[in-house]
């Protein structure tokens, strides 16, 4: 998951669908990189939800999947 200190409106923006749906995932790291959290999937270590941006790395191991995001909910790479 990302690091609220890091990238505070993904973290939010996650964090808050994950409680509008009831789920409440076990996080095993806070991470401030979506090339981190590629490796660490890369690596057979869980999965990562990173914006649409990060999808231009490429890993062998590594599938993006879109995921579609309720009405008036939008992510952002800067």
């Amino acid at each position: 998951m990302y690091s609220h200190d890091a990238y505070a409106p993904f973290n939010e923006l996650l964090t808050g669908m994950f409680r509008s749906a009831g789920v409440a995932p076990a996080y095993v790291q806070w991470l401030g990189s979506s090339l981190t959290m590629l490796a660490l999937a890369n690596a057979g270590l869980g999965l990562a939800l990173v914006p649409r941006c990060a999808t231009n790395v490429a890993f062998r191991e590594v599938v993006f999947r879109d995921i579609m995001l309720e009405a008036g909910c939008a992510a952002s790479c800067t």
